[in-house]
């Protein structure tokens, strides 16, 4: 039986191999039993040595019925600075076959179709197919067997902690996922990590200014250069120029020297800060079972 094909009956299906070394055509076909017709399929195309099931009647003494439930359930691990946060969902679909007939079902075939990616505490089917699985269960003569079919979708994220934003750490503490302790110690990080990007901002603006002073020295320097290979008889003017331009270049270097000196202080407020934030993220081991919802 298909799940979705009949809720209730299931199908009469005979296994049927075609071993005629040609290819069939689609068309009906009738089965007999002791020279009575017991039901007509409409097969369709078969292939040379294809097999297929092919339904016939409709077993009207055995129902099948299906319940189904889900539950979601996880993992929060915290180590090595990192987050590792392991979600699935476990789907449970449970068969009652009730054979009220005086023959059992020997071959009584389940088609389940995929829900998830896994199959898990479930017997192993008969047959793996795109997407469903099928499952061969004996049904005795008017008895009832149950069948139950596990699957499960998972899903796994990694997050480096050292980076984590404030949004990550609300959204983690609303779903239950980290401890009231835990999100204090992510705010931390949070904070130094705004500081850090505050940090960045002034380093950035310091290197373009080194980089700015770097250049004008080097404009300054071109200018007295060109002074002093230069022949005019202007002499006054033109050791006014080479004043100029000499307290020009003295001025700029030591604002080179400032500046360079606040791009090395920022860059140790920098280091500083991030060691902190590695250590307070790699200092911590954190684990969390994340109960089950049942849905």
């Amino acid at each position: 039986m298909r799940k979705n094909v009949r809720e209730d009956n299931p199908l009469a299906v005979i296994k049927f191999k075609n071993t005629f070394g040609v290819p069939l055509e689609s068309g009906p076909l009738c089965l007999f039993e002791d020279d009575i017709c017991v039901g007509e399929s409409m097969l369709p195309r078969v292939k040379v040595n294809e097999e297929i099931y092919a339904a016939y009647a409709v077993d009207l003494k055995t129902t099948v019925t299906m319940t189904d439930s889900s539950e979601h359930a996880g993992q929060c691990d915290w180590e090595r600075g990192r987050l590792f946060l392991r979600r699935w969902r476990v789907y449970e679909f449970v068969y009652v076959v009730d054979n009220k007939n005086d023959h059992p079902i020997d071959h009584f075939y389940l088609e389940h179709p995929k829900k998830a990616t896994e199959l898990i505490e479930t017997a192993e089917p008969d047959e793996r197919l795109d997407h469903f699985y099928r499952f061969k269960l004996v049904v005795p003569a008017g008895q009832v067997v149950k069948f139950v079919v596990k699957e499960q979708e998972a899903v796994q994220e990694e997050y480096q902690l050292a980076s984590v934003t404030v949004e990550q750490a609300d959204q983690w503490f609303a779903e239950g996922y980290i401890t009231a302790a835990v999100k204090k110690t992510l705010d931390q990080i949070v904070s130094l990590n705004e500081k850090a990007k505050e940090l960045q901002r002034g380093l950035s603006k310091a290197q373009g200014q080194v980089a700015s002073l770097k250049e004008d020295v080097t404009r300054i320097k071109s200018c007295l250069d060109s002074l002093a290979l230069g022949k005019s008889s202007l002499h006054a003017e033109q050791s006014k120029f080479r004043d100029f331009f000499t307290k020009g270049l003295n001025e700029t270097r030591v604002g080179l020297v400032a500046a360079k000196k606040e791009q090395k202080s920022l860059e140790g407020k920098r280091d500083r800060n991030a060691t902190r934030i590695n250590t307070i993220a790699s200092g911590v081991r954190f684990s969390k079972k994340l109960g089950g919802a049942s849905v």
